[in-house]
C-alpha cells in the first residue's frame, strides 16, 4: 500500500481515477476540516450542518472527477471555490433558512399560554399583531407571511424573532 503524504493532489487524483480507494480516502481525509469549517461558519451549530457537510462531500467528488492540469489553478483553489459557491447557493434555499421551533425551548414553553391570546392582547404595532396571528397562533410560514405582505423575507423573519423576544419578555415578566 502507497504512503501518500508525500503525494500532491495532481498525482493523488490521477490514483483516484486510476481506482484507488486508499488514495481517495486520503484526500477526503485531507480536505474534510475545510468542508466543516466552511459549513460551521455559514450555517452554525445547526441539525443541518450535517447535510451540509454531506453536500459538501458530493462537492468534493464532483470536483475530483472534473479537475483537470490545464485549469491553471491548484486543486484546493478549484475546491474551494466551488464548495463556497455550492454552500452558498445551498443556504440561500428555504431548507436551510427555516427556524426550528420544534427546538426553541422558550417557543415550547410559551406556546401553550399564548394560544388563548390575540396579537393585539401583547402588541400594538400592525405588523406585530399580524405575524403573532398568523406565524405563532396561526399555520403560516415566515415566507409565506413575507409573500403575503410583500416584504422581503429576511425581514419577515427579523420580525418574527422580534415578537418571540417580546413574548418570552413578557411571559417571564408575568411569571416572576
Amino acid at each position: 500500500m502507497l504512503d501518500f503524504k508525500n503525494y500532491n493532489d495532481y498525482e493523488l487524483i490521477y490514483y483516484i481515477r486510476e481506482g484507488s480507494e486508499a488514495a481517495l480516502v486520503f484526500m477526503i481525509k485531507k480536505y474534510e476540516p475545510l468542508i466543516k469549517k466552511l459549513a460551521t461558519t455559514l450555517i452554525g451549530f445547526s441539525d443541518k450542518k450535517d447535510d451540509l457537510i454531506q453536500e459538501g462531500y458530493l462537492i468534493f467528488m464532483k470536483c475530483v472527477e472534473k479537475y483537470n492540469d490545464n485549469m491553471n489553478c491548484c486543486f484546493y483553489s478549484y475546491f474551494i471555490i466551488s464548495l463556497r459557491r455550492c454552500f452558498y447557493k445551498l443556504i440561500k434555499d428555504e431548507y436551510y433558512n427555516m427556524p426550528i421551533l420544534e427546538e426553541d425551548p422558550y417557543y415550547i414553553d410559551i406556546e401553550s399560554t399564548y394560544k388563548n391570546f390575540k396579537g393585539r392582547d401583547f402588541f400594538f404595532e400592525d405588523d406585530k399583531i399580524n405575524m403573532f396571528d398568523l406565524c405563532i397562533i396561526g399555520d403560516t410560514s415566515i415566507r409565506q407571511y413575507a409573500t403575503i405582505y410583500d416584504i422581503p423575507y429576511k425581514k419577515a423573519l427579523a420580525l418574527y424573532e422580534d415578537v418571540k423576544k417580546e413574548l418570552k419578555l413578557k411571559y417571564y415578566n408575568i411569571s416572576n
